[in-house]
């Protein structure tokens, strides 16, 4: 059984992932739009969208994940927890938001 801080660490993993999920969104939209309209002046601009939508792609599958694995310590996963614990660490680097986020996490997950 999940105490509450446990299971407001999981929620936070699911919010932080759908806030990626969502920039990413924007970003793609974005210089994707750049990308074409000026690719009409330089043509080696489609390589470069091309580079850009792997990256973002990277990105985007990291965001899946991290609600992935939120979602399954929500339902009692071992696994799940063991994933959330490295995700509140990349975290940590994310200042200052998911800095909070993951010390918060790691203080939560780690406790017992």
């Amino acid at each position: 059984m999940l105490d509450n801080h446990c299971k407001i660490a999981a929620v936070l993993h699911i919010i932080m992932g759908a806030f990626l999920l969502l920039t990413l969104l924007f970003v793609m939209l974005f210089f994707g739009g750049m990308a074409a309209l000026a690719q009409a002046e330089v043509p080696f601009l489609g390589w470069i969208a091309g580079f850009g939508a792997f990256i973002v792609g990277l990105f985007a599958l990291y965001g899946v994940a991290q609600i992935a694995a939120a979602a399954a310590y929500l339902n009692g996963s071992a696994a799940g927890r063991t994933f959330v614990i490295i995700f509140s660490v990349i975290a940590l680097f994310n200042f200052p938001l998911g800095t909070a986020a993951g010390g918060y996490s790691l203080w939560a997950l780690l406790r017992k």
